[in-house]
């Protein structure tokens, strides 16, 4: 797995903070469309928010660990149906 130093976490975790969301996880839960459509975002954006249904913990933290590893992902930061997800572009 990718990691950042905590400077750069922070500091991207302030940048994120006046972000909307750009992907929504309805009660469909993580498809392969959705997968596709975080994958387009982070090519445009690097940093994004995504804003998923309501779930238990235990499955959100299974949902965001899945969306890590199926888009190469970092993870910057979760509060509640909220997460921040950061993949650096190499163009």
């Amino acid at each position: 797995m990718v990691s950042i130093d905590k400077s750069k976490e922070r500091s991207l975790r302030k940048t994120a903070h006046h972000l909307e969301p750009v992907v929504w996880i309805g009660k469909n839960g993580i498809s392969e469309n959705v997968i596709k459509e975080i994958i387009q975002a982070l090519e445009q954006h690097e940093l994004i928010k995504i804003k998923m249904l309501a779930t238990e913990k235990k499955n959100q933290n299974r949902d965001i660990e899945t969306i890590c590893r199926m888009t190469n992902s970092i993870l910057i930061n979760s509060i509640g149906n909220i997460l921040i997800i950061y993949k650096e572009n190499n163009q």
